[in-house]
């Protein structure tokens, strides 16, 4: 089949492309299995992942999301605590993994992604305030969660009390947003200096990338700093510190790479999924969705209805959940000499595939009849 007639006929079904890739990918993994040893955690993380997050970032209203603060935040830090240890429990008692051992997958698969999530939610239109509301989630809490990842193997193969694990988590993320803040706010006046719409591209490719090896380097969230440059960036550039018209081509930019970068990072996610091995893990993954499930009902419904937030938003909220790229390469990235690496790895990527091919397919019908039939999709050049 023609890449034109995929697409067509994707289009046809409502099926966004990001859910076409990883399927593609996966078909081609099965048929060439070496091409999964080109796929590292190197790769996605440092490659992949700054660039499509600083995109994502670069677009959001910070007005729109200072007003959902705390709708955010618990999102990105209770429900991601909540969600690892869900699943830890459920693995523990029903598939027999080691609690520790249980937790690590339950922290890699803790995050809601925002290259899942923002690619899908490109395709449709909805409300400013619940879009920013779902891409701000993803963008934070993989952030934390990937800051989870990393106490939870540390905890595993060295040990770590709780207090001294709430303490680093804590200051990291802390760390992370200011260093991010930081480097926003100079990237802006740098651009603003530059005046050129090339230089000040360079000058935001050169941040973002930077800004994630550089921090991710000292040992804090790479994700987290990133988004907050973007942020910062892109708030900053659109409220004069630069001409607009430079702002948007700096967004226009973005967006080419993005497209580029998602592409590659949804087929490296298929490439790298071994079908048999998932069969063989089948009942340890169903355990894993389930708590995941789970998990996301309890942190999006019990807020919503304390908070009185419409049951469509809710539904919306809860359906956007999937998990991706973040996960994907936490799994890759973990390290040799931890005891069961390869269940772990094959456990999380069946978590990560169920998630992403069903919420992702059945997205935009969801979302369309949550809201009422306002959010239709978008036209696509």
């Amino acid at each position: 089949m023609s890449a034109a007639g995929l697409t067509a006929f994707v289009r046809g079904a409502y099926v966004p492309e990001s859910i076409a890739l990883v399927i593609v990918g996966a078909l081609a993994g099965a048929l060439a299995p070496a091409a999964r040893s080109l796929i590292s955690a190197d790769l996605v993380l440092l490659v992949f992942v700054p660039g499509l997050v600083f995109d994502a970032a670069f677009d959001l209203d910070w007005r729109v999301a200072r007003t959902l603060l705390p709708a955010l935040i618990g999102l990105a830090v209770p429900g991601v605590l909540i969600s690892a240890a869900a699943v830890a429990v459920g693995l523990n008692a029903l598939a027999g993994i080691p609690f520790g051992l249980a937790f690590v997958i339950g922290a890699i698969t803790s995050a809601t992604d925002p290259v899942a999530v923002v690619s899908i939610l490109t395709r449709l239109r909805m409300p400013a305030t619940l879009r920013t509301l779902i891409e701000g989630e993803s963008l934070l809490n993989d952030g934390t969660g990937l800051v989870l990842v990393a106490l939870a193997v540390t905890a595993v193969s060295r040990g770590l009390d709780v207090a001294t694990s709430a303490a680093e988590f804590v200051v990291t993320i802390v760390a992370s947003i200011a260093l991010g803040a930081a480097a926003g706010i100079a990237g802006a006046v740098a651009v603003r200096v530059a005046r050129h719409p090339a230089v000040g591209f360079g000058i935001s490719v050169a941040l973002a990338y930077a800004t994630y090896a550089i921090t991710a380097a000292v040992g804090l969230s790479g994700v987290l700093a990133t988004v907050m440059t973007a942020a910062v960036l892109g708030n900053l550039l659109r409220r004069g510190w630069a001409d607009t018209v430079l702002a948007h081509q700096l967004d226009r930019s973005w967006a080419v790479i993005a497209l580029v970068l998602s592409a590659l990072t949804f087929l490296s996610i298929g490439i790298s999924v071994d079908l048999p091995s998932l069969g063989a893990s089948a009942a340890a993954i169903a355990v894993g969705v389930l708590a995941v499930v789970g998990a996301r009902a309890i942190c999006v419904y019990v807020p919503a209805a304390v908070l009185g937030a419409p049951r469509g938003w809710a539904l919306v909220t809860f359906w956007s959940g999937l998990r991706g790229a973040i996960a994907f390469a936490a799994a890759l990235a973990l390290p040799a000499s931890l005891a069961q690496r390869s269940e772990l790895q094959t456990v999380s990527f069946g978590i990560v595939l169920v998630t992403l091919v069903f919420f992702g397919t059945t997205a935009p019908l969801v979302i369309r009849r949550a809201l009422g039939g306002a959010t239709v999709e978008s036209e696509v050049v």
